[in-house]
């Protein structure tokens, strides 16, 4: 089913049809009627199962564009109607005071076509040039190239794992007729965010508890003892924080070198 979200749309044709919903809704106010989004974003398999209607499969023909060839392939046109009680409308006399606000804000018109006129279509008169017929990246590309991404973004998975999911994934859509730069790029920031250092978490073994306690202490002592450390600009903050880290640095070398746990002797 094709999606009904603005922010599936091209970026191009969002701000123009939140304007067309909102200055429609207007218009039509005082009908009670409500203005909405029946078609957006159309996918190359669901713009060829209707394509095939009425043609190779039961129905009337809605179409004469095949997969690719339709503007809402791109997110670049919007079929639009009326609803109220759960009822849904096509009346021209409601689409009739939406065409002027959509013609003012620069839409092309299904209604305006001559031959096969398609009254509910709304799609932006450079739709061809803006997606270059399938070289364009569409919304859904996006989503289909980080979803494998998605699932692999954990602290144990390396960066190299998490690439090849990704150029396998870039590999499927770009013999589908996408290009996935955008999504690479948006791909390479999030991993740029998985490699950012991690805070450090609370000590939760039982020898760092006890050292991290141990080493607050005495750093406490001695600043009570020697003002003169607050005076010289050291900060205890940081210099307990920075000690920590070191011993607890150093236990986990001991530890991994040697083999063996440290265990507290009480």
């Amino acid at each position: 089913m094709a999606s009904r979200k603005i922010e599936d749309l091209h970026i191009t044709l969002q701000p123009m049809t939140r304007s067309l919903l909102e200055q429609g809704q207007e218009a039509i106010k005082s009908t009670g009627w409500t203005f909405f989004i029946t078609d957006g974003f159309r996918s190359n398999a669901e713009q060829t199962k209707l394509y095939s209607q009425g043609r190779t499969t039961p129905g009337k023909i809605v179409t004469n564009a095949r997969a690719g060839q339709s503007a809402h392939n791109y997110g670049l046109a919007v079929d639009m109607a009326f609803q109220k009680s759960g009822k849904l409308s096509y009346d021209p006399s409601l689409y009739a005071k939406i065409y002027p606000i959509a013609r003012k804000i620069g839409f092309e018109l299904g209604a305006d076509w001559t031959g096969f006129t398609d009254k509910p279509h709304f799609e932006h008169p450079q739709w061809e040039k803006i997606s270059n017929k399938g070289k364009e990246v569409m919304p859904t590309a996006l989503q289909e190239c980080l979803k494998q991404h998605d699932t692999l973004v954990t602290d144990a998975v390396k960066k190299d794992v998490i690439i090849t999911s990704l150029n396998k994934e870039v590999v499927t859509l770009e013999k589908a007729g996408y290009s996935c730069g955008l999504e690479l790029s948006a791909a390479n920031l999030r991993i740029k965010e998985l490699e950012k250092p991690k805070p450090v978490e609370a000590v939760k073994d039982p020898v760092r508890y006890v050292v991290s306690l141990a080493i607050g202490g005495i750093i406490t002592w001695a600043y009570t003892q020697f003002p003169f450390l607050g005076q010289i600009g050291i900060d205890q903050q940081v210099l307990v924080a920075s000690i920590i880290g070191l011993v607890v640095k150093g236990l986990d070398k001991y530890q991994f070198e040697t083999g063996s746990k440290l265990k507290l002797p009480f």
